[in-house]
């Protein structure tokens, strides 16, 4: 009941302009577009961010009207691809489009797109945020660590910094038919090893602001992404990263281990091509 209440005070509030941050649809909106008819969106806030899974699939925002988008299949019988729109009032829109001679339905308004889900975590820079997460969801990732753990894993896709914080682009999958819950994912640089007789030096790290792909679970088959935001940090030599994931009302955990060298390679988000 506490959580249907927040999810309701949340949705009223963000109309007002009070509740900020960067909503998501659960699910993908289901498009059906065609080659020589137009299909159009209309949002409930100006575009300011378009991201096509595919250069089949034409976009262009309107140069009058700047909260509509129009859309149009560049070939015919083009594979399935997605769509990522983020609008000024921070909502972060997600399509599943799919070819269709005949397309049941040309003209889509945003506006009844069904609930949203709060993503971020923490005031910030909205914009600025809008902007970062667009570029890493949307750059080309290569595993560069990853950790296999109860049939899920944790992979590092990519470290990035802007402007004195630092961006860790996580991906998790789950191969085991029950649902993993996230209860919380920890940020802790503790030593290497630990000489006897000695204490060990444990230092946590709060992030600033977080996404999760679609909510907080992470189901069979389905990889969801994860970025993590933090003031720009370093790493001592004889200490590693721990990022820790713990599982809500279960014992799975699971804990990826990272070396100043990962933090110290860190991209220019400024340089990242999309």
């Amino acid at each position: 009941m506490r959580k249907l209440t927040i999810k309701l005070s949340c949705l009223l509030l963000i109309s007002f302009w009070t509740c900020k941050g960067l909503w998501a649809q659960e699910q993908p909106f289901p498009l059906e577009v065609t080659w020589d008819k137009t299909t159009v969106l209309v949002f409930p806030g100006e575009v300011i961010s378009i991201d096509r899974g595919s250069r089949a699939l034409l976009a262009q925002k309107d140069e009058v009207a700047g909260n509509v988008l129009k859309l149009k299949g560049g070939v015919r019988y083009f594979p399935v691809t997605n769509l990522h729109v983020i609008t000024d009032k921070g909502v972060l829109y997600q399509f599943e489009v799919r070819y269709a001679d005949r397309p049941l339905k040309t003209t889509h308004h945003m506006l009844e797109a069904g609930r949203a889900n709060l993503l971020l975590n923490n005031e910030h820079n909205k914009v600025s945020f809008h902007y970062a997460v667009h570029q890493i969801i949307g750059n080309k990732v290569k595993v560069e660590k990853r950790v296999n753990k109860y049939q899920m894993r944790m992979s590092l896709l990519g470290i990035y910094q802007q402007e004195g914080m630092i961006y860790f682009h996580l991906g998790l999958e789950n191969n085991a038919p029950l649902p993993f819950e996230i209860k919380e994912l920890t940020a802790t640089i503790k030593d290497k090893k630990q000489v006897k007789r000695t204490s060990s030096q444990t230092t946590p790290l709060e992030h600033t602001y977080n996404y999760f792909e679609n909510g907080k679970q992470v189901i069979s088959q389905k990889p969801k992404v994860v970025i993590l935001a933090f003031p720009q940090f370093t790493i001592a030599d004889k200490k590693q990263l721990h990022l820790q994931l713990n599982e809500k009302h279960g014992d799975r955990t699971l804990t990826l281990k990272l070396k100043g060298k990962h933090v110290l390679k860190a991209k220019r988000l400024a340089d990242v091509q999309l």
